[in-house]
Order: structure tokens, then sequence, then C-alpha cells
């Protein structure tokens, strides 16, 4: 999958390599490779869609949770991937 690269690691969220392709991040995780999928934001909530198509069943983890941080969602859909 193809991106147009962004730069490096975010401070605070699991990136490693980030960039973007389609309106989706596309980029690697620590433990998981490629990573595609979205983060949001809105109304003190957070949410993270993302695939991981170089793990094992190629994971699809959707997560969403309280307050206003998207490494809070990217950091648990990473753990809920690599179960």
């Amino acid at each position: 999958m193809k991106s147009l690269a962004l730069g490096g690691s975010i401070a605070g969220r699991p990136w490693k390599k980030t960039g973007y392709g389609l309106g989706l991040m596309i980029g690697e995780m620590e433990k998981a490779g490629l990573v595609y999928g979205h983060s949001g934001v809105g109304h003190e909530s957070v949410s993270s869609l993302y695939c991981f198509p170089e793990l094992p069943d190629r994971p699809v983890v959707a997560v969403f949770a309280q307050g206003t941080n998207e490494g809070t969602s990217e950091f648990e859909a990473l753990n809920l991937a690599l179960r």
C-alpha cells in the first residue's frame, strides 16, 4: 500500500513511521509492522480503527475511549492486535 510519508514517530503514540494515503493513516507500529486505519478525537472521546495486515490472521481492531489522547486508543488497538 502506497502512502505519502509524513515522518517518523509521534511522541506519546505507538507509531514509528507515519504517512497518509486515501484518507488513511499508513505506517508501522512496534511489533506489528504495517498498519493502516485512522484515529479521531471529539467531545471528550477518542477512537481508533486499524488493520494489521502483517500479523497472523490480519486483525482489524476498533477501540473507543474517554479523553482526548489518541495515543490511548492507538496503544490499546495495538495491544489487542498482538494478542
